[in-house]
């Protein structure tokens, strides 16, 4: 990561919608063309291959499913990813503070961990409580995106 490029970090709530085509699409793909540099934790290959699931069970058509994974996978080896272990212990301390589940305080934890590293983070989340907090602690959060 170059120090002092802009970097913007995206929750899973954020990155799913630049694969999958609904409200807010077109803002997070707008977005992630400004940014000199994409960031996310490393939780969100995870977090997304359970959201692809979860829309073909919910009648998302394969074809959709397999063109949105195959986006994810070609964009997801350029991110620059925090690694879960790295941030537990700031996650803990997140979830005392905000009322967050705890895969967005990792989240939060992974992108304050960026910004403690002299970057300039844009933080894009489509989660109230996950943005509240993120202004709270200090992160310029761009403005929400809805949840479909």
């Amino acid at each position: 990561m170059t120090h002092g490029a802009a970097v913007l970090y995206l929750d899973t709530s954020a990155l799913l919608k630049a694969f999958i085509a609904e409200e807010g699409t077109a803002e997070v793909r707008a977005w992630m063309q400004a940014a000199d540099v994409h960031a996310s934790s490393g939780i969100t290959a995870l977090e997304i291959a359970s959201a692809l699931a979860r829309l073909s069970r919910e009648g998302a058509t394969k074809a959709a499913i397999a063109k949105a994974h195959a986006g994810f996978e070609a964009a997801w080896k350029d991110f620059a990813q925090v690694e879960v272990d790295e941030v537990l212990g700031q996650a803990a301390r997140l979830v005392s503070k905000h009322p967050l589940r705890s895969l967005d305080a990792i989240h939060l934890a992974s992108a304050l961990r960026i910004q403690s590293s002299g970057h300039d983070i844009e933080f894009a989340c489509s989660d109230d409580r996950l943005s509240a907090a993120a202004r709270v602690e200090g992160l310029k959060v761009l403005p929400p995106i809805m949840m479909k």
